[in-house]
């Protein structure tokens, strides 16, 4: 008996709907695989936006305080500052009252600067809300800083940056990334090297501190060079006064950390005029603190080309990061005591520059003018 064969009748079909199957899971798989990509680019653009936004505002803050101190004093009338930043149309700020304050002439002033970013047609991307208080006339003082850096209360490690502290062609014109000579705040908003200044004395006759100040109780602090600087050992990373008053800069770290028994704070009979942490805060600055001080109690960081303006108080075991090209003018002061060993307050990947700012005769101290009335600078996302 011959066996039956299959009917293939019953075969039609089969190949097509294991292919639709198969073509259905594809489709989902690269459905869900674009629907992520355009979460991701979505994500990605929103994150864009809101940091231009956020740039936007903060040059609009740097534009009015530039405006303050040009003008010595605070405005009484709407200064009508509104702008790009670098020229870019897409990323504009403007200025007005905040609703807390109800006209220009009011004291304490508090300026609402919105930062925006903007599509090409002109639609508000993102936004950023920057708020700065402004304090009445005149203006706090800020503390005198001993140098550029200052450790007090305990063993510090200290270290410079990598490259030149300036966009010069040769060593001799360069300055260092740590420098106690009185350079000048640079006009806000600024970008890249522009944003680093030279000193006032131009001849660099007359430097204002050392660099790097170690005083009462920091025996032990180390001062180095940060490893694998590309630019070589010709470009000075710190200058400044070195212990017996005369100006030094270079690599020679040792000659530029300045002790309290340097020959620069003689002493008054059988006490010695170097400063202490006592005498240049009086009162804790993190429960009173003045116009223009920063204090940091914890891990800090600054990227990019940001800039503070100020005193930077490093407290109870705190640090200062600082990556890519960001400045500080004025002075970073740290107290560490009881922390623990070996202690890096000021932690720098890339070329950070500290520049020391001088008061308006050129002497010590870190007043800057109309820069000291910010009591407040918060920004938010509305």
């Amino acid at each position: 008996m011959t066996p039956a064969l299959p009917n293939r009748n019953t075969q039609r079909g089969a190949v097509l709907a294991i292919g639709l199957i198969l073509l259905s899971v594809a489709t989902l798989v690269t459905l869900t695989a674009m629907n992520t990509g355009i979460m991701q680019e979505s994500m990605t653009a929103n994150q864009d936006n809101n940091a231009r936004s956020f740039m936007a505002a903060e040059a609009g803050g740097a534009d009015l305080v530039s405006w303050v101190i040009a003008n010595e004093g605070l405005p009484t009338t709407d200064p009508q500052l509104t702008g790009t930043v670098d020229g870019d149309p897409l990323m504009t700020y403007e200025l007005d009252t905040h609703p807390t304050s109800n006209t220009w002439s009011e004291r304490p002033l508090r300026v609402l600067i919105e930062g925006r970013s903007l599509s090409a047609g002109g639609a508000v991307l993102a936004r950023t809300e920057l708020l700065i208080e402004f304090e009445g006339d005149p203006p706090p003082s800020w503390p005198d800083a001993p140098a550029a850096i200052s450790c007090f209360n305990g063993p510090c490690s200290i270290e410079a940056g990598r490259g030149k502290g300036a966009d010069q062609p040769n060593a001799e014109q360069s300055f260092g990334l740590v420098s106690g000579y009185n350079h000048p705040i640079p006009t806000l908003p600024c970008g890249g090297d522009n944003c680093r200044t030279q000193p006032q004395d131009p001849d660099r006759n007359t430097p204002a501190v050392p660099a790097v100040y170690l005083g009462e109780g920091a025996e032990g602090s180390s001062v180095s060079l940060q490893a694998g600087n590309p630019g070589g050992s010709d470009w000075p990373r710190y200058q400044g006064l070195g212990p017996d008053g005369t100006a030094v800069e270079g690599n020679d770290t040792d000659s530029v950390a300045v002790g309290p028994d340097a020959a620069i704070y003689p002493r008054d009979g059988e006490n010695s005029t170097a400063p202490t942490w006592d005498n240049i805060f009086p009162e804790d600055p993190q429960s009173n603190p003045e116009a223009g001080i920063l204090v940091i109690d914890t891990d800090y960081t600054m990227t990019g080309t940001s800039i503070f303006v100020g005193v930077i108080v490093i407290r109870n075991c705190g640090s200062l990061t600082m990556s890519g090209n960001p400045n500080v003018y004025g002075a970073i002061i740290i107290d560490a005591e009881g922390c623990p060993q070996p202690y890096k307050p000021f932690g720098s990947n890339g070329t950070p520059a500290v520049r020391f700012v001088g008061g308006e005769e050129g002497g010590g101290g870190t007043g800057t003018g109309g820069s000291g009335l910010v009591t407040r600078w918060s920004e938010y996302l509305p």
